[in-house]
């Protein structure tokens, strides 16, 4: 293991919030570790309360559009709305909006990914999934997440 390399785990939540980000934050909360959380506008409405608190207890809030489409099928002026109206309800909540954007099914093209950084805003994808959409034990899901790290670290090492 090359010592001068940092190792570094970036724990991100997509698809909120919903009723499981209040166990989240709970226990991120209990062991002090700071998260990032790509929220859907549409949920963001319904759960004005838990994106407060998820800015309150500073985690960064990243955008992942209104209804959650395969961008790559979206124009870009409906890509803008998707993206916009996410902005403008986290706004209304928190009082910023995000410059951070998560792509559903991590799906983008060059097209979407031209038009993003000109909307002012990063793309953020993931190297490891959890594969907690499709997995129902915490178990198998832990083992997903450990075992994707290990392969990560092992490439950064080689």
């Amino acid at each position: 293991m090359n010592q001068n390399i940092p190792q570094y785990v970036a724990l991100t939540f997509d698809d909120g919030p919903s009723a499981y980000t209040v166990s989240i934050l709970d226990i991120l909360k209990k062991y002090n570790i700071s998260a990032t959380f790509f929220v859907v506008g549409s949920e963001v409405k319904k759960f004005p309360n838990i994106i407060q608190r998820i800015y309150r207890e500073k985690h960064i809030i990243g955008n992942h559009t209104w209804n959650h489409p395969d961008i790559t099928t979206l124009s870009k002026n409906e890509l803008w709305k998707e993206i916009n109206s996410t902005n403008i309800q986290i706004k209304k909540i928190i009082g910023h909006s995000p410059d951070l954007f998560r792509p559903p099914y991590s799906s983008i093209n060059d097209k979407n990914a031209d038009a993003i950084k000109k909307f002012g805003m990063t793309s953020v994808l993931w190297n490891v999934d959890s594969k907690d959409w499709k997995e129902k034990s915490p178990l198998a899901i832990q083992k997903n997440v450990i075992s994707g790290i290990k392969k990560k670290q092992s490439h950064c090492n080689a």
